[in-house]
Order: C-alpha cells, then structure tokens, then sequence
C-alpha cells in the first residue's frame, strides 16, 4: 500500500462514527429507490430516518434504524469457494421489543468494507416482523447448540 492510501485508510478510522456513515449511505440507496429519507436530530425511539414517498392515494411513511456492519474477506479456502466477504453482528434479543408491533418499522442493515471508490456499500433491509423471526430463531438455535440439543426485502 502507497504512503498516500495509509493516511487515508487512518484518516477514515478517525473520520467519524460508523452508523453515521451508516445512515448516510442508507440515505442515498432509498432516495435512488424513490424514497425522500430525512434524519432525525436524536435516536429516539430506534428510528434514525424517516422514509416518505408520494403514491397515487397519498403519502407513505417509514421509519428505519440503520445498522452498520464491516464486511471482511473470508479465510478458510472452503469459505472462499462459497463467498467473498463475511460480517457478524450481536443483538439482545428483546432490543427491538418496543417496536414488535409496528407495522412501519424498519430495520437497514448497511454492510460495507473500507470504501473506496469502484466498491460501494452494500445494503441489505428487511421487513421488521422477519428480523424478530429471524433473531428469535437465532437465538435459540444458539442456546440448543449450547445445550447440546440439536435443532429480505421490504
């Protein structure tokens, strides 16, 4: 690596939060899906942006928290004969409790390597209802592990 890509491979780990990095790459993939995002001042309630959108029979709107996760190259050669790239990312299994019920919640789970300017972000969002299910799941194919029992896009 030149002189030059070190300094902005540290300049960008100084640069700023990653979910602000999150959100902001979030904010041009749902504008270029016809969405007009706006961001909230505070994170309250889990919601970092509002989505709205003009149909035929009014306006549209969403609400979204924005996740960010780091997508690394794979190791083992088995891995790599399957995918190019890997992320992992912990959450309680109540965090979203408040929100079970809300048909207009979000979640935007942005992944992204270190940018640069022919590899951009990766975004991946999923109706709220089906990442409960699938934390749910998770989590108890997890304690079943444990136990030594055995066991999208909106």
């Amino acid at each position: 690596m030149s002189e030059p890509e070190l300094l902005a491979a540290d300049m960008r780990s100084r640069a700023g939060h990653y979910e602000v990095l999150g959100e902001t790459y979030a904010k041009f993939e749902f504008f270029e899906k016809g969405w007009n995002p706006y961001s909230r001042f505070l994170d309250v309630d889990k919601v970092d942006l509002i989505l709205r959108r003009r149909t035929a029979t009014g306006r549209l709107y969403r609400e979204v928290q924005v996740k960010f996760g780091k997508l690394y190259p794979v190791g083992p050669a088995w891995e790599r004969q399957h995918f190019d790239f890997t992320s992992w990312r912990f959450f309680r299994e109540d965090e979203f409790a408040a929100q079970i019920d809300q048909t207009d919640f979000f979640i935007a789970y942005v992944l992204s390597r270190d940018p640069t300017p022919d590899k951009p972000a990766y975004q991946v969002t999923s109706s709220f209802s089906r990442f409960v299910i699938s934390l749910r799941s998770s989590v108890a194919e997890s304690r079943a592990k444990a136990s030594g029992k055995s066991t999208c896009q909106d």
